[in-house]
Protein backbone atom coordinates (compact mmCIF):
# COMPACT_ATOMS: atom_id res chain seq x y z
CA UNK A 1 0.00 0.00 0.00
CA UNK A 2 1.10 3.34 -1.06
CA UNK A 3 1.84 5.91 2.39
CA UNK A 4 1.77 9.91 1.00
CA UNK A 5 4.13 11.83 3.56
CA UNK A 6 3.92 15.82 3.02
CA UNK A 7 7.09 17.56 3.67
CA UNK A 8 7.22 21.32 4.58
CA UNK A 9 9.48 23.26 2.56
CA UNK A 10 10.20 27.11 3.59
CA UNK A 11 10.49 29.38 0.91
CA UNK A 12 10.95 33.80 1.49
CA UNK A 13 7.56 35.35 1.27
CA UNK A 14 5.54 32.60 0.77
CA UNK A 15 2.18 31.76 2.79
CA UNK A 16 0.14 29.23 1.23
CA UNK A 17 2.02 25.09 0.64
CA UNK A 18 3.11 24.28 -2.71
CA UNK A 19 4.99 20.76 -3.75
CA UNK A 20 8.94 20.57 -4.40
CA UNK A 21 7.45 16.79 -5.51
CA UNK A 22 4.60 15.53 -5.62
CA UNK A 23 4.41 11.45 -5.12
CA UNK A 24 5.95 9.07 -3.46
CA UNK A 25 7.70 5.63 -4.29
CA UNK A 26 5.98 2.73 -3.55
CA UNK A 27 9.32 0.90 -3.21
CA UNK A 28 12.09 1.94 -0.56
CA UNK A 29 14.80 3.99 -1.77
CA UNK A 30 18.37 2.75 -2.46
CA UNK A 31 19.03 4.84 0.57
CA UNK A 32 17.14 3.28 2.96
CA UNK A 33 17.69 0.24 5.17
CA UNK A 34 16.53 -2.61 5.94
CA UNK A 35 14.44 -1.19 8.05
CA UNK A 36 13.47 1.22 6.61
CA UNK A 37 14.93 4.29 7.99
CA UNK A 38 17.31 6.81 6.26
CA UNK A 39 20.07 8.82 7.37
CA UNK A 40 19.31 12.75 6.53
CA UNK A 41 22.20 14.32 4.53
CA UNK A 42 23.00 17.60 4.68
CA UNK A 43 21.87 19.33 1.93
CA UNK A 44 22.60 23.41 3.53
CA UNK A 45 23.47 25.61 0.43
CA UNK A 46 22.84 23.31 -1.82
CA UNK A 47 20.93 24.14 -4.70
CA UNK A 48 16.89 22.94 -4.48
CA UNK A 49 17.12 20.44 -6.68
CA UNK A 50 20.40 19.33 -5.97
CA UNK A 51 19.18 18.48 -2.73
CA UNK A 52 16.03 16.87 -3.51
CA UNK A 53 18.37 14.69 -5.63
CA UNK A 54 20.38 14.50 -2.40
CA UNK A 55 17.70 13.39 -0.25
CA UNK A 56 16.12 11.16 -2.50
CA UNK A 57 19.57 9.12 -3.02
CA UNK A 58 19.65 9.22 0.98
CA UNK A 59 16.33 7.07 0.90
CA UNK A 60 13.90 9.93 1.51
CA UNK A 61 10.46 8.52 -0.24
CA UNK A 62 7.90 11.38 0.77
CA UNK A 63 6.94 14.37 -1.13
CA UNK A 64 8.97 17.15 -0.98
CA UNK A 65 7.20 20.89 -0.28
CA UNK A 66 7.05 24.48 -0.49
CA UNK A 67 5.91 26.23 2.63
CA UNK A 68 7.18 30.25 3.09
CA UNK A 69 9.69 31.46 5.68
CA UNK A 70 12.71 33.87 5.01
CA UNK A 71 16.41 33.01 4.89
CA UNK A 72 17.73 36.34 5.10
CA UNK A 73 21.29 37.00 3.45
CA UNK A 74 23.65 35.07 5.70
CA UNK A 75 23.50 31.67 7.50
CA UNK A 76 26.10 30.53 9.57
CA UNK A 77 28.87 33.68 8.44
CA UNK A 78 27.67 32.11 4.73
CA UNK A 79 25.94 34.07 1.93
CA UNK A 80 22.77 32.40 0.37
CA UNK A 81 22.06 32.49 -2.94
CA UNK A 82 19.22 32.45 -4.96
CA UNK A 83 17.65 28.72 -4.92
CA UNK A 84 19.89 27.26 -2.38
CA UNK A 85 18.79 25.61 0.75
CA UNK A 86 19.28 27.91 4.07
CA UNK A 87 17.89 25.41 6.42
CA UNK A 88 16.64 21.86 7.06
CA UNK A 89 14.71 19.79 9.36
CA UNK A 90 15.31 17.16 10.45
CA UNK A 91 19.10 18.13 10.88
CA UNK A 92 21.77 16.42 9.15
CA UNK A 93 23.01 12.86 10.29
CA UNK A 94 19.35 12.62 12.06
CA UNK A 95 17.77 9.16 11.28
CA UNK A 96 14.21 8.72 10.73
CA UNK A 97 11.49 6.51 8.64
CA UNK A 98 12.27 6.68 5.11
CA UNK A 99 8.39 8.48 4.84
CA UNK A 100 8.54 10.68 7.11
CA UNK A 101 8.17 14.32 6.47
CA UNK A 102 11.83 16.29 5.58
CA UNK A 103 11.76 20.21 6.21
CA UNK A 104 13.77 22.58 3.81
CA UNK A 105 13.89 26.60 3.60
CA UNK A 106 15.09 27.50 0.12
CA UNK A 107 16.23 31.37 -0.88
CA UNK A 108 14.44 33.38 -3.43
CA UNK A 109 15.29 36.80 -2.56
CA UNK A 110 18.50 38.49 -3.84
CA UNK A 111 20.93 38.55 -0.93
CA UNK A 112 22.39 41.78 -1.51
CA UNK A 113 19.57 44.14 -2.73
CA UNK A 114 16.34 44.14 -1.54
CA UNK A 115 12.79 46.35 -1.81
CA UNK A 116 13.74 47.96 -4.90
CA UNK A 117 12.31 51.14 -5.50
CA UNK A 118 10.76 51.22 -2.26
CA UNK A 119 11.24 53.86 0.73
CA UNK A 120 13.09 50.70 2.87
CA UNK A 121 15.16 49.47 -0.10
CA UNK A 122 18.49 48.44 1.24
CA UNK A 123 22.07 46.88 0.65
CA UNK A 124 24.25 44.81 2.16
CA UNK A 125 26.89 47.24 4.59
CA UNK A 126 30.09 46.87 2.83
CA UNK A 127 33.66 46.62 5.11
CA UNK A 128 34.50 49.79 6.25
CA UNK A 129 37.21 49.52 8.90
CA UNK A 130 40.32 51.04 8.89
CA UNK A 131 39.32 53.38 5.81
CA UNK A 132 39.24 57.61 5.88
CA UNK A 133 35.88 58.87 5.55
CA UNK A 134 36.81 59.77 1.70
CA UNK A 135 37.98 56.29 1.53
CA UNK A 136 34.48 54.86 3.18
CA UNK A 137 32.37 57.09 1.00
CA UNK A 138 33.68 56.20 -1.97
CA UNK A 139 33.19 52.40 -0.94
CA UNK A 140 29.34 53.02 -0.17
CA UNK A 141 29.28 54.32 -3.34
CA UNK A 142 30.40 51.18 -4.77
CA UNK A 143 28.14 49.31 -2.16
CA UNK A 144 24.89 51.54 -3.77
CA UNK A 145 24.75 53.86 -1.35
CA UNK A 146 25.14 57.42 -3.01
CA UNK A 147 23.28 59.57 -0.28
CA UNK A 148 26.44 61.34 1.28
CA UNK A 149 23.91 63.07 3.44
CA UNK A 150 22.77 60.16 5.22
CA UNK A 151 26.10 59.13 6.83
CA UNK A 152 27.12 60.63 9.93
CA UNK A 153 30.90 60.94 11.25
CA UNK A 154 31.42 60.58 14.78
CA UNK A 155 34.66 60.63 17.39
CA UNK A 156 34.79 57.19 18.97
CA UNK A 157 35.46 57.27 22.67
CA UNK A 158 37.60 53.55 22.65
CA UNK A 159 41.15 56.40 23.21
CA UNK A 160 43.44 52.78 22.96
CA UNK A 161 41.50 50.95 20.36
CA UNK A 162 40.77 53.43 17.57
CA UNK A 163 43.54 54.18 15.54
CA UNK A 164 43.44 58.40 14.98
CA UNK A 165 41.26 59.25 11.60
CA UNK A 166 40.01 55.90 10.47
CA UNK A 167 36.95 53.97 10.48
CA UNK A 168 37.05 51.47 13.94
CA UNK A 169 33.06 51.12 14.44
CA UNK A 170 30.25 50.97 12.07
CA UNK A 171 26.95 51.37 11.70
CA UNK A 172 25.19 49.20 10.55
CA UNK A 173 27.74 46.51 10.68
CA UNK A 174 29.32 44.97 8.17
CA UNK A 175 27.38 42.39 6.23
CA UNK A 176 23.87 44.43 7.88
CA UNK A 177 20.73 45.41 5.58
CA UNK A 178 21.04 48.77 5.36
CA UNK A 179 18.34 50.90 4.40
CA UNK A 180 19.23 53.70 1.22
CA UNK A 181 17.29 56.13 3.40
CA UNK A 182 18.72 55.41 6.99
CA UNK A 183 20.77 56.86 8.67
CA UNK A 184 24.63 55.51 9.12
CA UNK A 185 27.45 56.80 11.91
CA UNK A 186 31.43 55.53 11.24
CA UNK A 187 33.01 55.88 14.18
CA UNK A 188 36.65 57.15 14.01
CA UNK A 189 39.62 57.39 16.51
CA UNK A 190 41.02 61.09 17.48
CA UNK A 191 44.56 62.48 17.47
CA UNK A 192 45.71 62.55 21.07
CA UNK A 193 48.19 65.21 22.07
CA UNK A 194 50.49 64.43 24.54
CA UNK A 195 49.93 65.54 28.17
CA UNK A 196 51.99 68.83 29.39
CA UNK A 197 52.94 69.11 33.15
CA UNK A 198 50.68 72.64 34.24
CA UNK A 199 49.04 73.78 31.26
CA UNK A 200 46.16 74.56 31.34
CA UNK A 201 45.04 73.46 27.53
CA UNK A 202 43.55 70.30 28.27
CA UNK A 203 43.20 67.59 26.24
CA UNK A 204 40.65 66.96 23.35
CA UNK A 205 37.21 65.56 24.36
CA UNK A 206 36.72 61.79 23.47
CA UNK A 207 33.40 62.06 22.05
CA UNK A 208 31.38 64.69 20.25
CA UNK A 209 27.93 65.24 19.88
CA UNK A 210 27.00 63.31 16.31
CA UNK A 211 25.64 66.88 14.73
CA UNK A 212 28.89 68.78 15.28
CA UNK A 213 31.95 66.27 14.73
CA UNK A 214 35.41 67.90 13.41
CA UNK A 215 36.44 66.80 10.16
CA UNK A 216 38.12 63.50 10.13
CA UNK A 217 41.30 64.48 8.52
CA UNK A 218 42.27 67.20 10.92
CA UNK A 219 42.80 68.26 14.23
CA UNK A 220 41.29 71.69 13.82
CA UNK A 221 38.28 72.34 15.58
CA UNK A 222 36.35 73.35 11.82
CA UNK A 223 33.28 71.23 11.87
CA UNK A 224 32.78 69.88 8.46
CA UNK A 225 30.77 66.70 8.76
CA UNK A 226 27.20 65.38 7.35
CA UNK A 227 23.89 65.21 8.83
CA UNK A 228 22.15 62.59 8.87
CA UNK A 229 18.90 64.23 8.05
CA UNK A 230 17.95 65.94 4.65
CA UNK A 231 14.95 68.22 3.62
CA UNK A 232 12.48 65.74 1.75
CA UNK A 233 11.35 66.23 -1.68
CA UNK A 234 7.66 66.02 -0.77
CA UNK A 235 5.91 65.51 2.35
CA UNK A 236 5.39 61.90 2.08
CA UNK A 237 9.51 61.13 2.64
CA UNK A 238 10.13 59.12 5.53
CA UNK A 239 12.28 60.96 8.21
CA UNK A 240 15.48 59.41 8.83
CA UNK A 241 16.56 58.39 12.25
CA UNK A 242 17.08 60.88 14.53
CA UNK A 243 20.93 62.24 15.09
CA UNK A 244 22.83 59.88 17.87
CA UNK A 245 23.94 62.85 20.45
CA UNK A 246 26.67 62.27 23.34
CA UNK A 247 25.33 60.16 26.01
CA UNK A 248 26.90 59.22 29.53
CA UNK A 249 27.95 55.75 29.96
CA UNK A 250 25.47 54.74 32.65
CA UNK A 251 22.76 56.52 30.31
CA UNK A 252 19.42 54.54 29.23
CA UNK A 253 19.73 54.00 25.09
CA UNK A 254 16.00 52.75 24.83
CA UNK A 255 12.93 53.29 25.85
CA UNK A 256 11.99 56.86 24.73
CA UNK A 257 11.41 59.91 27.10
CA UNK A 258 7.53 59.35 27.46
CA UNK A 259 6.91 62.62 24.67
CA UNK A 260 4.06 61.82 22.67
CA UNK A 261 3.93 61.42 18.80
CA UNK A 262 4.11 64.10 16.33
CA UNK A 263 5.11 65.11 13.22
CA UNK A 264 8.42 67.63 12.67
CA UNK A 265 8.74 70.49 10.26
CA UNK A 266 8.62 68.48 7.17
CA UNK A 267 5.40 66.76 7.65
CA UNK A 268 7.26 63.77 8.29
CA UNK A 269 5.61 61.47 11.50
CA UNK A 270 7.83 60.29 14.16
CA UNK A 271 6.69 57.46 17.22
CA UNK A 272 6.10 58.34 20.57
CA UNK A 273 9.42 58.92 22.88
CA UNK A 274 11.17 61.23 21.06
CA UNK A 275 14.45 60.65 19.64
CA UNK A 276 15.30 56.89 18.62
CA UNK A 277 18.66 55.47 19.56
CA UNK A 278 20.75 54.20 16.83
CA UNK A 279 23.98 53.92 18.14
CA UNK A 280 25.58 50.73 19.75
CA UNK A 281 24.47 49.84 23.51
CA UNK A 282 23.00 47.00 25.27
CA UNK A 283 21.94 43.73 23.87
CA UNK A 284 18.15 44.28 23.60
CA UNK A 285 17.23 41.36 26.11
CA UNK A 286 13.85 40.60 27.24
CA UNK A 287 15.65 42.07 30.61
CA UNK A 288 15.22 45.73 29.24
CA UNK A 289 11.56 44.77 26.94
CA UNK A 290 13.40 43.90 23.89
CA UNK A 291 14.33 47.66 23.35
CA UNK A 292 10.90 48.69 23.19
CA UNK A 293 9.04 51.84 24.52
CA UNK A 294 5.06 52.29 25.86
CA UNK A 295 3.23 53.11 22.54
CA UNK A 296 4.72 50.27 20.32
CA UNK A 297 2.15 47.59 18.77
CA UNK A 298 2.68 45.23 16.31
CA UNK A 299 0.85 45.13 12.75
CA UNK A 300 0.31 42.09 10.83
CA UNK A 301 -1.02 40.58 8.05
CA UNK A 302 -2.88 37.09 9.02
CA UNK A 303 -3.01 34.77 12.13
CA UNK A 304 -2.64 31.30 10.72
CA UNK A 305 -1.64 28.87 12.59
CA UNK A 306 1.27 26.59 10.88
CA UNK A 307 2.39 30.04 9.24
CA UNK A 308 4.31 32.88 10.21
CA UNK A 309 3.64 36.56 9.63
CA UNK A 310 5.90 39.38 9.76
CA UNK A 311 4.97 41.34 12.87
CA UNK A 312 5.66 45.30 12.28
CA UNK A 313 6.55 47.68 15.07
CA UNK A 314 4.60 50.28 14.67
CA UNK A 315 2.34 53.66 16.10
CA UNK A 316 -0.89 55.25 16.01
CA UNK A 317 -0.89 58.97 14.66
CA UNK A 318 -3.66 61.15 13.82
CA UNK A 319 -5.78 58.38 13.43
CA UNK A 320 -3.41 55.77 11.53
CA UNK A 321 -0.78 53.42 11.96
CA UNK A 322 2.96 54.45 10.94
CA UNK A 323 6.26 52.13 11.14
CA UNK A 324 9.27 53.75 12.51
CA UNK A 325 10.71 54.07 9.13
CA UNK A 326 7.71 56.79 8.51
CA UNK A 327 5.71 55.05 6.25
CA UNK A 328 1.90 54.26 6.64
CA UNK A 329 1.83 50.62 8.07
CA UNK A 330 -0.62 47.80 5.91
CA UNK A 331 -2.08 45.51 8.29
CA UNK A 332 -5.14 43.11 9.14
CA UNK A 333 -4.63 43.13 13.03
CA UNK A 334 -2.80 44.91 15.60
CA UNK A 335 -1.35 43.43 18.41
CA UNK A 336 -0.37 45.24 21.69
CA UNK A 337 2.54 42.89 23.76
CA UNK A 338 4.59 42.68 26.81
CA UNK A 339 7.30 40.21 27.43
CA UNK A 340 6.83 36.75 28.71
CA UNK A 341 7.84 36.62 31.80
CA UNK A 342 7.37 32.79 32.54
CA UNK A 343 6.12 29.57 30.55
CA UNK A 344 2.37 29.63 32.07
CA UNK A 345 1.78 33.47 30.33
CA UNK A 346 2.65 31.27 27.13
CA UNK A 347 -0.75 29.39 25.73
CA UNK A 348 -0.69 26.90 23.66
CA UNK A 349 -2.89 27.54 20.03
CA UNK A 350 -2.41 31.00 20.95
CA UNK A 351 -0.13 33.86 19.03
CA UNK A 352 3.14 35.04 20.16
CA UNK A 353 5.70 37.37 18.95
CA UNK A 354 9.25 36.43 18.80
CA UNK A 355 12.23 37.73 17.63
CA UNK A 356 13.96 34.89 15.53
CA UNK A 357 17.84 34.66 16.09
CA UNK A 358 19.64 35.02 13.12
CA UNK A 359 23.24 33.86 12.16
CA UNK A 360 23.80 33.11 15.51
CA UNK A 361 22.76 36.64 16.43
CA UNK A 362 20.13 36.30 19.28
CA UNK A 363 19.83 39.91 19.77
CA UNK A 364 20.36 43.66 18.64
CA UNK A 365 22.31 46.02 19.97
CA UNK A 366 20.05 49.38 19.37
CA UNK A 367 16.76 50.71 19.63
CA UNK A 368 16.19 51.77 15.88
CA UNK A 369 17.15 48.16 14.75
CA UNK A 370 14.77 46.21 16.83
CA UNK A 371 12.26 48.91 15.94
CA UNK A 372 12.42 48.48 12.25
CA UNK A 373 13.90 44.82 12.47
CA UNK A 374 12.08 42.08 9.90
CA UNK A 375 12.91 39.43 12.76
CA UNK A 376 9.54 40.02 14.36
CA UNK A 377 7.74 37.04 13.62
CA UNK A 378 3.97 36.47 14.66
CA UNK A 379 3.57 32.40 15.15
CA UNK A 380 0.81 30.19 16.61
CA UNK A 381 2.24 27.82 20.17
CA UNK A 382 2.31 24.42 19.50
CA UNK A 383 3.70 23.23 22.87
CA UNK A 384 4.85 25.35 25.88
CA UNK A 385 6.95 23.34 28.53
CA UNK A 386 9.63 24.09 30.95
CA UNK A 387 12.15 22.82 28.76
CA UNK A 388 10.89 24.07 25.59
CA UNK A 389 8.64 26.54 23.47
CA UNK A 390 7.36 25.49 19.96
CA UNK A 391 6.05 27.69 17.59
CA UNK A 392 3.91 25.64 15.26
CA UNK A 393 5.29 25.81 11.43
CA UNK A 394 8.84 26.92 12.87
CA UNK A 395 10.14 25.18 15.79
CA UNK A 396 11.57 25.65 19.58
CA UNK A 397 12.26 29.01 20.19
CA UNK A 398 13.55 30.76 23.47
CA UNK A 399 11.24 32.18 26.29
CA UNK A 400 12.93 35.47 26.60
CA UNK A 401 12.41 35.99 23.00
CA UNK A 402 8.61 36.09 23.16
CA UNK A 403 5.89 38.86 23.84
CA UNK A 404 2.46 37.44 24.33
CA UNK A 405 -0.73 39.13 23.08
CA UNK A 406 -2.67 41.80 25.87
CA UNK A 407 -4.71 43.24 23.19
CA UNK A 408 -5.52 42.98 20.19
CA UNK A 409 -7.59 45.35 16.87
CA UNK A 410 -8.53 44.08 13.45
CA UNK A 411 -8.50 46.69 10.91
CA UNK A 412 -12.43 47.30 9.03
CA UNK A 413 -12.64 46.39 5.93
Amino acid sequence: MKAFASVVLFLTGCAATSSFTSSSSSSRASGADSSGTVTIPNVFKLRKQEAIAALRRAGVQGDINDDGSMCGSFVDGKIIEIGEVCYQFPAAGRVQGARLVVSLRVQTDDPRHGNIGKNTEWYLMPNLIGMTFEQALAEMHRAGFAQDDRVQHVWADETTTCKPNVVCRQYPDVNERAGLNDGKILYFGQERRPTVTGSDTPPPPTTTTATTPPAPTTTSTTTTTTSTTSTPSKPATPPSPPATTTTAANDKHYGGNGSPPYRDSHNAPHGPGGPVYMGRGEPCTNKIDHCLRPGVWFAADNVVAGSLFRGTPVFELEGKWWTWRGDEAEYKFLFKTKVADKVAEVEVGKPVLFFVEEGGRKWLDNEYDMLTSSRWSLGVVDAATADAITIRGWGPVSLESIRVIVEKKERAN
